[in-house]
């Protein structure tokens, strides 16, 4: 099953302090674009299967795909 976003924030993100979740302008800017609806186009049209386990989230993979890479 093809998830496309986190539905909630994790335990961890609410544990953060609020200097913890800022981001640098770098960082600010791939989140604006990874956000856009566009980049998950060719997922929805790749896996279309409703059934099975469900897959870690799309917008978090770009993420941290674009991390790994960086």
């Amino acid at each position: 099953m093809l998830r496309l976003i986190q539905p909630q924030e994790s335990l961890w993100d609410q544990l953060l302090p609020p200097q913890a979740r800022a981001l640098s302008d770098e960082l600010r800017t791939v989140d604006t674009w990874l956000a856009d609806e566009r980049f998950f186009g060719p997922y929805r049209q790749r896996f279309r299967t409703r059934g099975g386990r469900p897959t870690v989230p799309i917008e978090t993979y770009l993420r941290l795909m674009y991390l790994k890479h960086r």
